[in-house]
């Protein structure tokens, strides 16, 4: 990356930000489970990096919310849809506990119908 690059300090050439791409939100999570595998000196400048570019992208939706263009409507705030965008986020530990907890309440579940069919049989 030109921005790290401590041995290429030319100030002649002009800023290339305005035609860099923005990574998806894809592209980003990889790009940070990549980091995990990366020298301690050569992550911290990559995860840098990224929040650079989280910045970017954030600073853009703003500006397509101010100017009236972003008309994506929110997502209806059901557990299903929280507990979807909470487990992309936490790391593998977390995820993992919120993956038997909802094992648990799907047995839990299945267990209550069954229990219902039987009441409907008698």
């Amino acid at each position: 990356m030109i921005i790290f690059d401590r041995d290429s300090c030319n100030t002649n050439q002009p800023n290339n930000s305005d035609h860099s791409e923005i990574l998806s939100q894809t592209q980003l999570c990889m790009l940070r489970i990549f980091c995990q595998f990366l020298d301690t000196s050569l992550r911290c400048k990559v995860e840098l990096l990224i929040k650079v570019m989280e910045l970017r992208q954030s600073i853009q939706l703003l500006n397509e919310v101010n100017a009236g263009r972003y008309i994506k409507e929110p997502e209806k705030p059901s557990m299903e849809n929280i507990l979807k965008k909470l487990k992309e986020e936490l790391p593998p530990e977390q995820r993992e506990s919120i993956n038997q907890m909802e094992e648990m309440m799907e047995t839990m579940q299945m267990y209550q119908e069954m229990m219902s069919m039987k009441e409907d049989n008698e």
